[in-house]
């Protein structure tokens, strides 16, 4: 048994569901469950943490067992649903199969927990940002907030664009999307507490998971409008 949080679910056939679990131990999970009673659908609800049991070698694998565990329900409401199901779209993209990812299982769980306490627009926003920058760190594309490209230290004083595998390179506070060399530094230390800062952290992260996401958009962003 291990912990594990839905991130999809699916018709498979008329008896059967087709389920993706972000799990502790294995990742990013596909499994065929049966479709559950009245009694057992808060299973397949996503932000319910589960304990699962599952078999199979190839892709995809069979759940054996899943059930709630004693710990409570993270249950979203309005924009911090938005962001969970946002989140959970993310991790379907990015992620491949059976790559265990133990550090963002525990900061998504975090995360999760996060959204449900502090609804506000910018903690959701923080939560968010937080989250993306992390989920960068483990798949081995962390931003660089303390060189450019030319490998020069970040001057706070300075403006900056970031373009995803390179970096950041100068330029003029006109340029479009300019970021404040001081927002990067507090980026770095993850201080979200200015609603700028957070914006400029927003086009960092959207520059920099583009090219893992591709070009399909994410259906859950369509939420935000």
């Amino acid at each position: 048994m291990q912990n594990a949080f839905v991130l999809h679910v699916r018709p498979y056939t008329d008896s059967r569901l087709l389920i993706d679990f972000f799990t502790e131990h294995d990742g990013l999970i596909r499994a065929v469950g049966r479709t559950p009673g009245k009694r057992d659908r808060a299973k397949y609800q996503p932000f319910q943490p589960l304990e699962l049991e599952f078999s199979g070698s190839g892709e995809l694998k069979t759940l054996r067992s899943c059930e709630l565990t004693n710990h409570i329900a993270f249950s979203l409401l309005g924009h911090s649903l938005f962001c969970g199901l946002y989140i959970n779209e993310l991790l379907l993209r990015v992620l491949q199969a059976d790559e265990p990812f133990p550090p963002l299982f525990s900061f998504y769980s975090g995360a999760v927990q996060a959204l449900k306490a502090n609804p506000s627009h910018q903690q959701t926003e923080s939560v968010l940002r937080s989250l993306e920058l992390f989920l960068l760190e483990q798949l081995g594309f962390g931003v660089d907030f303390d060189s450019s490209e030319t490998g020069q230290p970040i001057n706070e004083e300075r403006f900056y664009f970031y373009r995803a595998g390179h970096g950041f390179c100068e330029c003029g506070q006109d340029s479009g999307e300019a970021i404040p060399g001081h927002h990067l530094s507090a980026i770095d230390r993850r201080d979200f507490s200015d609603e700028a800062i957070l914006r400029s952290a927003k086009i960092i992260t959207r520059a920099a998971l583009s090219p893992l996401i591709g070009e399909k958009p994410l259906k859950s962003r369509d939420l935000f409008r």
